[in-house]
């Protein structure tokens, strides 16, 4: 069973890509995790980014005291979240 919504956001949520629920006010916090899970397939890096950005955008903003810890390897991943804009990583 998935969880689609917490209405508490007091709550800890441990959550696989794809299956974070939505929080009222958004998470305080994330740390992304692993990011070729399931490992190197074609077009992985892309699918990566656009899930990472997904569960980052889940979190609150930054001036509403949001973070977002990305642990991963990646160069392509890093830059991508850290700037915020997939379009110079689309952009090759």
């Amino acid at each position: 069973t998935f969880l689609t919504w917490l209405g508490d956001p007091a709550d800890i949520v441990v959550a696989s890509t794809g299956a974070e629920p939505y929080v009222d006010g958004g998470y305080a916090a994330a740390v992304l995790l692993d990011t070729l899970w399931p490992g190197p397939v074609l077009r992985a890096t892309d699918r990566a980014i656009a899930r990472r950005m997904r569960a980052a955008a889940m979190v609150r903003p930054s001036r509403a005291g949001g973070r977002v810890l990305i642990l991963d390897d990646d160069p392509d991943v890093i830059r991508t979240l850290t700037r915020w804009d997939p379009d110079v990583y689309a952009a090759g």
